[in-house]
């Protein structure tokens, strides 16, 4: 077990599709964890989708507590950060898998609905991995894995906001990464790319599914336990002397391909 003995947060780790269906990113990334010997604290801002995270960990025999919070408020990430240390008495990995998507053109997006999006996906990281640092500075280390996106760095049109905040994800990563390095803290980014989940599904038309389908070399979506899979690599010590880095998920879109679309 690559995590054995070792204690997750992961947050925004809920049920994002109905039972049985497939799994959101932090939800994959939770189970995974779990499985391969973590304790986990499920956080998500809905109660009820951690708690059915937690059923689907408890039911594969590992363990697991399911905690209800709010990232982008500073008072639920350090409430998050020291129910962790309540229930298991340390914090070893820290997984920001919380982030909202809007399309929305520039032009036509409204100064609430951009602010909402980078109180999300940006300042939600920050909070968290700022709370998360302060028990790992203390504790002899940790790692952080943070999650952006291809399109952070090839943006797709009509997504600026997203975009924008998951560029800002990625420099948040190396900043994260330099800064704490000297305490044995890692902080790494995964960069999926079209990933087949319940929020990939609410966005997306099937005629617009056709059309990435066709960008990608592999010529298939990606899977939300794949993307757990590299969580997992820099959550574990086989990244032990990696910090600061970024890993493609994309099925080779990233090597050449067009991408507006």
């Amino acid at each position: 077990m690559r995590v054995q003995g070792k204690v997750a947060l992961v947050a925004g780790a809920g049920m994002m599709g109905p039972p049985g269906g497939k799994l959101g990113n932090g939800r994959a990334a939770a189970v995974l964890l779990a499985k391969e010997g973590a304790r986990v604290v499920a956080a998500d801002k809905s109660r009820e989708a951690a708690e059915a995270t937690v059923a689907v960990i408890k039911g594969n025999g590992g363990e697991a507590v399911a905690i209800q919070g709010d990232v982008s408020k500073e008072t639920d990430a350090r409430r998050m950060v020291e129910a962790t240390l309540e229930h298991y008495g340390k914090l070893d990995i820290l997984d920001n898998n919380v982030g909202i998507f809007l399309s929305r053109d520039i032009i036509d997006m409204s100064e609430e609905e951009w602010d909402h999006i980078m109180a999300v996906n940006v300042k939600g990281i920050f909070l968290m991995s700022k709370h998360a640092i302060k028990v790992m500075m203390n504790s002899g280390g940790g790692t952080i894995v943070n999650i952006s996106t291809i399109w952070a760095q090839q943006p797709s049109p009509g997504a600026a906001a997203y975009n924008t905040s998951k560029a800002a994800v990625m420099a948040l990563t190396k900043c994260m990464a330099v800064e704490y390095a000297p305490y044995g803290i890692r902080v790494n980014c995964v960069v999926p790319a079209v990933i087949d989940t319940p929020l990939f599904d609410s966005v997306v038309t099937p005629e617009g599914k056709e059309k990435r389908l066709e960008r990608i070399p592999l010529k298939r979506f990606g899977l939300a336990e794949e993307v757990a899979q590299a969580v997992l690599f820099f959550a574990s010590d086989e990244s032990a002397y990696t910090t600061g880095e970024t890993l493609l998920v994309d099925g080779g879109m990233m090597a050449g391909y067009p991408r507006f679309f």
